[in-house]
């Protein structure tokens, strides 16, 4: 009864194991420095000429991990690691092979590599299921220390704890990999919807506006209200479609290529852009250089949504803006500053949330898509950089960004 037991248990481990060794996908992978460096202390520590960190398969031993051996894998019948596993002392250790009555005549013994002496303490994973063993070989009859079997035991530690780490990178590598493919899908989706979607909209406007130019006198006060407010609802979706375009296709307008954009002149044009009758924009430009190598056009694309923003959001007509540029032979370091009322410590993360509002409506009564600065944030990541509010700056809004040479 007890040898029936016996061997449903060993059945059961044998299923167990092969279960993990498939999850941890190790099996005929290709030799990798962490396992090498592992057997080579072990032969050093233990003055053998073999050292292997050996997975046990169905019908197979492979090595993981060979020193002192040229063949990568022997039938798991003649294995004397399938003994070590299963060893009731926790570990195997075989002074004479020759001497001992279950292994004399294995052919591993008998013939190459001509085992004398075996050592072999298993890889068990975190739920005491064996994978195989550390085991360290030589071909004279031999003997181990206290230190030498404390060593290998720590060692054997050490290889299951890189078997699990790989499966962990692994499987990041893997997580991201599907997770890029769906931003990308996303993206794309997002970027032909948008392009569907902007195509009848111009059409709508146009239709608007010359419904308007063509009947204007023939509708009374009602339907001119009505013509507005298709013609202001149809802009608003507009712009929403054109912010979408912008997030969807910030991947691709980062891989366009850099050149040296001159920073005076490049706020000359911004000045002239967003400055009129109604709105006064001034900038204070505080550079240790006097041009920075990147794109212009995600530079410009950058600039002009926080530009905006801080037009926008100023309860004042004047907008006033500090930029100052730092840099070392890594990244560019800016800081951007405006003289708006600032955003409250508890949004500094949301704004950057695509879709996600922190006022409802702007100074002119518009409403925000959330859109602007969720796209400045991707692009500076996509770039190397980060950006983040100065929760210290008390005089309006501070972002600090740092952007990739």
């Amino acid at each position: 009864m007890h040898d029936a037991i016996k061997k449903m248990e060993e059945k059961d481990n044998i299923k167990a194991r092969l279960v993990n060794l498939r999850q941890f996908q190790i099996l005929d992978t290709e030799p990798e420095d962490e396992f090498d460096d592992i057997t080579y202390m072990a032969s050093q520590i233990c003055n053998t000429p073999i050292s292997l960190i050996s997975l046990l398969d169905e019908d197979r031993q492979w090595f993981k991990s060979k020193v002192g051996l040229d063949i990568c894998q022997t039938p798991i019948a003649d294995s004397l690691c399938n003994h070590a596993v299963y060893d009731k002392n926790g570990f195997m250790i075989i002074p004479n092979a020759n001497e001992d009555v279950r292994f004399a005549e294995n052919p591993l013994v008998t013939g190459d590599p001509n085992i004398h002496f075996y050592a072999g303490f298993p890889i068990r994973t975190k739920n005491g299921i064996p994978l195989g063993t550390l085991c360290v070989i030589d071909n004279k009859p031999n003997q181990l220390n206290e230190f030498q079997i404390s060593s290998l035991k720590s060692l054997s530690k050490i290889a299951m704890s890189l078997i699990e780490s790989r499966k962990l990178n692994n499987d990041i590598d893997k997580a991201n990999l599907e997770l890029e493919i769906r931003n990308t899908e996303l993206e794309r989706f997002a970027h032909i919807a948008a392009h569907d979607i902007k195509s009848p909209l111009n059409n709508i406007i146009g239709l608007s506006n010359l419904f308007t130019q063509l009947y204007s006198s023939k509708l009374d006060e009602q339907g001119s209200t009505i013509i507005e407010a298709i013609s202001s609802c149809t802009e608003k979706l507009k712009s929403l479609v054109d912010g979408l375009l912008k997030y969807s296709t910030g991947d691709l307008v980062v891989k366009t290529d850099k050149s040296y954009v001159e920073i005076d002149p490049l706020f000359d044009v911004y000045k002239s852009i967003f400055s009129s009758d109604k709105e006064i924009v001034n900038f204070t430009i505080k550079s240790s250089s006097k041009s920075i190598h990147a794109n212009e056009v995600i530079f410009d694309q950058i600039m002009i949504n926080l530009i905006s923003n801080s037009i926008k959001y100023n309860s004042s007509y004047t907008t006033n803006i500090i930029f100052e540029c730092t840099e070392d032979d890594e990244m560019y370091y800016f800081s951007y500053c405006d003289n708006g009322p600032g955003i409250e410590p508890q949004y500094h993360e949301k704004v950057f949330k695509i879709f996600e509002k922190v006022t409802e409506r702007d100074k002119y009564g518009e409403r925000g898509n959330g859109i602007g600065l969720a796209t400045v944030k991707k692009i500076i990541k996509k770039l190397g950089g980060d950006i983040h509010i100065d929760p210290d700056y008390e005089k309006g809004t501070r972002f600090n960004f740092t952007l990739q040479k």
